[in-house]
């Protein structure tokens, strides 16, 4: 299976009002992190994912433009149905 994504930049997240004192700073990105894509599967994916791995363990590989390929292996977990 594959899927495409545009890999949105990471973003940081709204800020409870109560956190922010005098005493703290705003969460940042690092540079590493301002630099990234994400990508998170939709329903969709996500379950067409997990049904083919609870067998055997999924391999997740991520390429680039720049053809850098990173590789995860993560396995589903069974439920009764």
């Amino acid at each position: 299976m594959s899927f495409e994504t545009s890999g949105p930049r990471p973003v940081i997240g709204e800020i409870d009002a109560r956190c922010i004192s005098t005493t703290n700073e705003l969460p940042a990105l690092t540079p590493e992190q301002a630099r990234s894509h994400t990508w998170t599967p939709d329903a969709a994916a996500w379950d067409k994912i997990k049904k083919h791995s609870v067998t055997h363990p999924a391999e997740v590989t991520i390429a680039g433009l720049m053809r850098t390929k990173q590789v995860m292996r993560f396995r589903a977990a069974r439920f009764p149905s």
